[in-house]
């Protein structure tokens, strides 16, 4: 918790070579994961506001992979993302502070397709990301590989499994279940040879709003590069996204027929990663799902 704002005030300044001065601050609710604040300042008589999040001092390299996710993201036109100013540590506790962007529920889903279908065109060479980032509050690892299966494997699942494993939360049934998944596995890519794009990486319903121009926006990304249909998976498995914004994204970069088969394969990672959040219901769902992919 940050007792004095003078000194995350001072790095605005530093860092925008900008004189603001303090206002207010305020809680903002909705997060589990961090503490976020509304941060008002006067510049030259006019308001200007940020929106700051903190954690932990241990949580530092957390925000510095989310800023330079964000600052990816401000490169897809299409999309509205908070832009990073600064982040750092004060005192016990980390800090990001970014863009303040006045958010609504109200607006097109089909534009916001079209928006997630055009972030996607982007490409790299590899899959994943120079950067390890985080999936909620939990390590996501982003070794850059050549082979999308692999990939799969070894920074998705395993790490899953490994914490799964050190919480006394992996049973034997689901592990079982697991590696004989792993080994079948590369049933499911059959004819299926993904190209490396660029996905928010955690896309549920609660990580996407409008901003007061009714444009889509995105934040609390867990970004990678990898195969597009994890991202459209995600929408699909905890609700928030309407028919409307499937048909803008299908109109826009349509997915394979197939897509539908591996669709619980790449859930089920959310799932294990649930399970090493939230605990052993999930951990009984992930099992399910391992049972009926095998």
């Amino acid at each position: 918790m940050i007792n004095d704002w003078s000194q995350i005030l001072e790095k605005i300044n530093s860092t925008l070579n900008e004189d603001h001065q303090f206002s207010s601050i305020s809680s903002v609710s909705g997060g589990d994961i961090n503490d976020a604040y509304h941060l008002k300042t006067s510049l030259q008589s006019e308001s200007v506001s940020f929106f700051v999040k903190t954690n932990q001092a241990s949580k530092l390299s957390m925000f510095a992979a989310e800023a330079s996710s964000l600052k990816l993201f401000n490169q897809v036109q299409a999309l509205v993302t908070p832009k990073p100013i600064c982040h750092g540590i004060d005192n016990s506790s980390s800090y990001l502070v970014m863009t303040y962007l006045p958010l609504t529920s109200r607006g097109d889903q089909y534009q916001l397709g079209q928006a997630i279908a055009q972030m996607h065109k982007v490409k790299a060479n590899k899959f994943g990301w120079e950067i390890d980032n985080t999936i909620g509050a939990t390590p996501q690892y982003n070794h850059q590989m050549d082979n999308w299966l692999e990939f799969w494997i070894t920074q998705r699942y395993q790490p899953q499994l490994s914490l799964l494993k050190e919480k006394g939360r992996l049973s034997n049934s689901l592990n079982s279940k697991m590696q004989k998944l792993i080994n079948n596995l590369e049933q499911y890519f059959i004819n299926h040879q993904p190209s490396p794009s660029l996905l928010h990486g955690d896309l549920w319903g609660g990580n996407f709003s409008f901003d007061q121009n009714g444009q889509p926006a995105i934040y609390d990304p867990a970004l990678y590069f990898g195969d597009r249909e994890t991202d459209i998976a995600m929408t699909e498995l905890f609700g928030g996204f309407n028919q409307d914004f499937y048909r803008g994204y299908q109109e826009t970069y349509p997915l394979a027929d197939s897509y539908k088969i591996r669709k619980p394969v790449y859930n089920l990672y959310h799932i294990l990663n649930h399970a090493n959040l939230f605990g052993s219901s999930y951990a009984m769902q992930a099992e399910q799902m391992a049972e009926k992919l095998i």
